[in-house]
């Protein structure tokens, strides 16, 4: 934990992370180094993760984010019902496509569902996330959700109905960008409004087919 940081749960309360995928993994090393949860909080899941090991992990789960492909959304809440996911654990999908109305339907339980659409840059803290609220979600849920996408860079709340057109804008804009980084490094044209600083280490990035698949990934949701 980071000195002078206020952490985001209570140290016997743990953070999950289901589909521990290039997002899910950014998300995870960004709040450990900001300082928000400490490395032995989180645990992950995956499509093959059990009932049974589910319950296990989910225990004294306060928070899990949901970070699978659209299409796997029902086996997953189907599990975490199975599973006896606690009341007050605090959902937050970074799902495309899928509303937080779907997601309470899905898992039909009393959970709060958060929803948020973040984008490739936070890996590099310089990431665009917007982050609405489902049914009975309050302001500090909102702000929780500000303060675990804000360590990756810049999150707001929004209304939902927004949601498909930031999906398609700063979810999805980054492969353009790529193309402008690369021709930019490779000082060929300039960009203008990019961040040098960004540029360099955007750079491993930068190669052709491995930048296209951390945006649109198979399978996806524009896949």
């Amino acid at each position: 934990m980071v000195s002078g940081v206020e952490p985001l749960l209570p140290s016997d309360r743990t953070v999950g992370i289901v589909g521990p995928g290039v997002m899910g993994g950014t998300l995870r090393d960004g709040m450990i180094a900001a300082g928000l949860i400490s490395a032995e909080q989180v645990w992950t899941a995956s499509k093959q993760t059990t009932v049974a090991e589910y319950r296990s992990l989910l225990a004294n789960a306060g928070l899990v984010l949901v970070c699978v492909k659209p299409g796997q959304i029902g086996p997953v809440t189907t599990r975490l019902r199975d599973a006896g996911i606690p009341p007050e654990a605090l959902l937050v999908s970074i799902l495309g496509g899928i509303t937080t109305d779907r997601l309470e339907t899905l898992l039909d339980l009393p959970n709060v569902w958060l929803r948020a659409m973040p984008n490739t840059p936070c890996l590099v803290g310089k990431g665009m996330t917007v982050v609405c609220g489902g049914r009975g979600a309050t302001e500090a849920h909102i702000r929780l959700a500000e303060r675990i996408f804000g360590a990756m860079g810049s999150c707001r709340a929004v209304e939902e109905q927004y949601f498909n057109a930031v999906t398609a804008l700063s979810g999805s804009g980054p492969a353009y960008m790529y193309l402008g980084l690369l021709s930019r490094i490779c000082g060929l044209i300039p960009v203008p409004g990019a961040d040098r600083a960004c540029d360099t280490k955007l750079f491993p990035w930068l190669h052709m087919c491995g930048s296209r698949r951390n945006v649109w990934s198979p399978h996806g949701s524009c896949c």
